[in-house]
């Protein structure tokens, strides 16, 4: 499946041990379990010093997990703690849209 192929791919990327992670993703093709150990090993990597860079569209996932957002649409629009980046103003200006109505 997508999220056995996933977890091969950052496994092969962990030897030997990275200063540097950078994932596309990394969540998209995992199911809840998967996600779960995603999250324990960024929690790892972060007690180890390795720095992960990931682009990541799961806004409720960055603002959980994060400890710094840089939000990025042709050039840095932003540069902040997930708090300080993902207000409505900030989203607006990355997504450079209105969110639609429901109604």
């Amino acid at each position: 499946s997508g999220g056995e192929r996933q977890r091969v791919l950052l496994a092969q990327g962990l030897i030997p041990p990275p200063q540097l992670l950078v994932l596309d993703e990394p969540m998209s093709a995992l199911d809840e379990a998967g996600i779960q150990v995603f999250e324990r090993l960024l929690g790892d990597w972060r007690a180890a010093g390795i720095t992960v860079l990931w682009i990541e569209h799961d806004l409720e996932a960055v603002g959980r997990l994060a400890d710094h957002v840089t939000g990025l649409n042709r050039r840095v629009l932003f540069d902040a703690t997930p708090q300080q980046a993902l207000t409505p103003e900030r989203l607006l200006t990355l997504f450079s849209t209105h969110p639609r109505s429901l109604a």
